[in-house]
């Protein structure tokens, strides 16, 4: 009888299993026909990026920005706007974002960046 107990439990944490893995929500891209031989790119990497919410240019801020060894804190916003607008200006087929995306991963900074990134969809 315990054998049966836990086939039929085995059996239904497998069918279980199964049942919610096919609930995921799959969604189709489609992508553009190539029409040319060469592949155009954009790439931006560790731009540590900080949400210009979450400062004010203040003294308290130019002090922690000028301990950021190699990261230009405060300008990380502009530049990356600044990419954006050069990536909308010439259309590359591909954008890049890699490294420190934003500089210590405030929620805030990771916003403004998606809406900044938005914008290559629009």
């Amino acid at each position: 009888m315990k054998l049966w107990k836990s086939i039929l439990g085995i059996g239904m944490v497998l069918l279980g299993g199964i049942f919610l893995s096919s609930c995921q929500k799959t969604t189709a891209t489609t992508l553009p026909p190539v029409t040319h031989n060469t592949l155009t790119a954009m790439i931006i990497s560790d731009d540590h990026v900080i949400a210009p919410s979450l400062h004010d240019n203040g003294k308290a801020f130019s002090q922690y920005a000028g301990n950021d060894a190699g990261a230009d804190l405060k300008y990380s916003a502009t530049i990356f706007r600044a990419f954006i607008a050069k990536a909308l200006a010439t259309k590359p087929d591909v954008v890049l974002v890699s490294g420190d995306i934003t500089n210590n991963g405030e929620k805030a900074s990771h916003e403004y960046v998606a809406k900044q990134l938005r914008r290559l969809t629009d």
